[in-house]
């Protein structure tokens, strides 16, 4: 079942906390049919469907950490279960948009499949959500100890196990990791985020303010870069998130913090124009898309 060990020059770019920008959601390519991707209580992918009807599994990759996939009855145990068929690569995955913790005591596994039976089944990643709905991303999905990227694993699940109830999902991001070499070339942005607010001032003064939104993430800055691999990084993940026009994930600090991943847009066009005679200067301008990190807890 196709994975092949990341290369020492990838993994030396998290280790440094290098960004990552994440254009391609492997489930949108692969759009499984309702026969292929599926809630179930059980193991076998053949068996009965228990996705609820008003919460379609097709929620999980359309990009919107506010539309959910769900089962229709309670339980302890679930599988949001999948078969890929063909697909691109994969070597990191983002779970957002969840209730984990609200249910509380819970298990949550990624892991792949020999067949569509799940019989025999390896765990890639594990998270213990304990009372927290965080998103939760993993960028060492390895059978081994090693972060892989697979090419040939059709039969996935996120296995959910624990304290009885009814799970749900938001987003379901499988995707490429691009590296960018450094970090942009302006101070830390970490905590660069605002509000949008609309304030009317009465005549006598008063001023009321009416919160539209608040946390939202941006960032900004240029980078240049002279080595073709990350040059071509930059242009594969702009033609996998479709030219800019559809959301995307930016992990600022993958080694410290991966889970601190945004979905971002940006304007639809590529400012990276060539600066010498190998050159390029990759100029991006960010700005989160909702529901925002900083409202999770």
């Amino acid at each position: 079942m196709g994975g092949s060990n990341l290369s020492t020059a990838q993994l030396a770019l998290v280790t440094a906390d290098k960004p990552i920008l994440v254009g391609r959601n492997i489930l949108e390519d692969s759009a499984p049919s309702t026969s292929n991707i599926k809630w179930l209580p059980t193991n076998n992918l053949a068996d009965a469907s228990d996705t609820h009807a008003s919460f379609p599994a097709s929620n999980a990759w359309d990009r919107f950490l506010n539309v959910d996939t769900r089962p229709d009855t309670a339980g302890a145990t679930w599988n949001l279960s999948m078969n890929l068929g063909t697909h691109e690569p994969f070597d990191m995955i983002m779970i957002g948009g969840h209730n984990f913790g609200t249910i509380g005591g819970l298990t949550v596994k990624f892991q792949k499949a020999t067949d569509a039976t799940f019989g025999s089944v390896t765990d890639l990643s594990t998270w213990s959500p304990g009372s927290s709905n965080k998103r939760l991303v993993s960028l060492v999905l390895s059978d081994t100890s090693t972060a892989k990227s697979w090419t040939t694993t059709p039969h996935v699940r996120i296995n959910i196990t624990g304290t009885s109830g009814t799970p749900k999902i938001g987003e379901v991001w499988l995707g490429q990791r691009r590296h960018l070499p450094y970090k942009f070339n302006v101070a830390a942005q970490e905590k660069r985020t605002g509000s949008e607010v609309v304030r009317f001032e009465s005549r006598s003064g008063l001023v009321t303010s009416y919160t539209r939104s608040k946390g939202r993430a941006f960032r900004s800055g240029a980078v240049e870069m002279d080595n073709a691999t990350h040059i071509s990084d930059v242009t594969s993940w702009w033609d996998e998130c479709d030219y800019g026009s559809k959301p995307f994930l930016w992990i600022e600090n993958p080694g410290t913090s991966p889970s601190d991943c945004h979905v971002m847009t940006c304007d639809p066009e590529l400012n990276f124009d060539l600066t010498g005679p190998s050159s390029r200067m990759l100029q991006l301008d960010m700005k989160e898309s909702a529901p925002y990190l900083t409202g999770e807890s």
